[in-house]
């Protein structure tokens, strides 16, 4: 009869601590991925995932190639859920400017020359003939936007966070707020240049100076920003062939 020696439980110890380790691997990667694919899943909810993952690899719970995998698809869900929070942040601070309705006006007009250009469907009209972009419609909107830069300070926007992403930390809340920034100076960059565009725009001279009373670059300077706020040939065709029916500007 063979007995067991000291060595021999320790091996079968260290055996059974490695299916352990294993099996809450498996089973923290299998949780965490099937709660980062719910369609409700907030900011705040990511930042307790990577706290969850950061816990279980100080107490040894989980295998490295497991966290790492983790940890991108963490990111990945963040990055995910910041550009919704861009888009629809940048939604609500143009409808608070008075601008929405033209920046989003504007882009269903260039879609149509696009449309024109392209595949020969529609006729060229010019930006002041185009619905919703009238000399009144224009003025209303930017003389409204005016009104804001003139009465608040440099830079500053009427921009806050939902109430579900009040507790995400301060370097995405200020990410998100930059690229608000950019995205209205691109939205701004596009319609300036259209309006200033004596064949395209088809507005007269005297309103034009009248009612367009700050430049791109002016824009750029007064909010601070340092991206690139313009929009290369690719990027622009790209833009107007998606599809239109979402808000977005």
């Amino acid at each position: 009869m063979t007995g067991t020696t000291p060595a021999d439980n320790n091996n079968g110890d260290n055996n059974n601590n490695s299916c352990s380790a294993l099996d809450l691997s498996w089973l923290s990667e299998s949780v965490m991925e099937a709660a980062l694919d719910n369609k409700n899943l907030s900011l705040n909810d990511v930042g307790h995932f990577h706290e969850s993952l950061r816990a279980a690899e100080e107490f040894g719970s989980m295998e490295h190639d497991v966290s790492e995998r983790l940890h991108q698809k963490i990111e990945h869900r963040k990055e995910t859920l910041l550009s919704k929070m861009v888009a629809h942040e940048t939604i609500r601070v143009t409808k608070s400017l008075g601008l929405f309705g033209i920046l989003k006006t504007h882009k269903t007009w260039k879609q149509v020359h696009f449309m024109a250009d392209m595949h020969g469907q529609g006729a060229y009209i010019a930006m002041a003939e185009f619905q919703g972009l009238g000399n009144d419609e224009i003025a209303k909107a930017l003389g409204s936007f005016h009104e804001y830069l003139q009465t608040h300070e440099p830079g500053q926007l009427p921009f806050t966070p939902p109430e579900e992403a009040k507790e995400f930390d301060e370097r995405a809340r200020a990410l998100v707020e930059t690229k608000v920034k950019e995205k209205l100076c691109q939205a701004y960059r596009r319609l300036h240049k259209s309006l200033m565009d004596a064949e395209l725009g088809g507005y007269k001279k005297e309103f034009l100076n009248e009612t367009v009373l700050h430049t791109p670059e002016e824009l750029v300077i007064m909010f601070g920003v340092t991206g690139n706020v313009e929009d290369d040939a690719e990027e622009e065709k790209e833009m107007l062939a998606a599809d239109q029916s979402d808000d977005e500007v």
